[in-house]
């Protein structure tokens, strides 16, 4: 972790409130790109380094990625308080509206028009993962070993059909031999 991140001291209140409006105002697999904005660009918490060591972290841990990345920017910047809002915060808005639908839908069938709607929703959802994958990983796309990376994780899961599995069985030993340090010869 870089040492600016470790001299940045925010409260559990700023926590709470950037996380709470990240949650009300994100859908899908958007968040990411949200929470990125919010916590770099925006407050200036983190550096896109330290970010996306934060959310490489969050992709090997079992759970919601921006769940896990909300927790562990809230312990970094504002400790073990701050984690705690920023799980409370970012859960929150969510988990009303899940509990109000639900509250509605056991009174009867769901009317026609709310499939159409979750349908539109899982469009934009697409539409922002995408965008978010783009921004966050634009610092990677210059590389030509990561390229190498991400085109043949795309042939196994994509193109080829391997399960989640097994591709990641197969490209995280071959990853890690291809980013292994070259060692100069002379």
């Amino acid at each position: 972790m870089d040492q600016s991140a470790r001299n940045r001291k925010v409260s559990p209140r700023q926590v709470f409130t950037t996380f709470l409006i990240l949650g009300a105002t994100s859908i899908g697999g958007g968040m990411m790109a949200h929470i990125r904005e919010a916590v770099v660009v925006r407050e200036g918490w983190l550096t896109d380094e330290e970010f996306l060591e934060c959310y490489g972290l969050c992709q090997t841990l079992p759970g919601l990625n921006t769940t896990n990345l909300s927790v562990l920017i809230g312990d970094r910047v504002a400790g073990a308080w701050g984690a705690l809002m920023a799980l409370l915060a970012v859960m929150a808005p969510g988990g009303g509206i899940v509990l109000g639908l639900a509250t509605y839908f056991l009174h009867g069938p769901a009317p026609a028009w709310t499939f159409a709607g979750l349908k539109g929703v899982a469009a934009v959802s697409v539409a922002l993962l995408f965008n978010a994958a783009l921004k966050v990983g634009s610092k990677l796309f210059g590389q030509q070993t990561d390229l190498q990376i991400i085109l043949m994780t795309f042939l196994c899961a994509g193109i080829f059909k391997l399960s989640l599995p097994l591709t990641l069985a197969v490209m995280l030993p071959l990853s890690i031999w291809m980013k292994r340090p070259q060692v100069a010869t002379c």
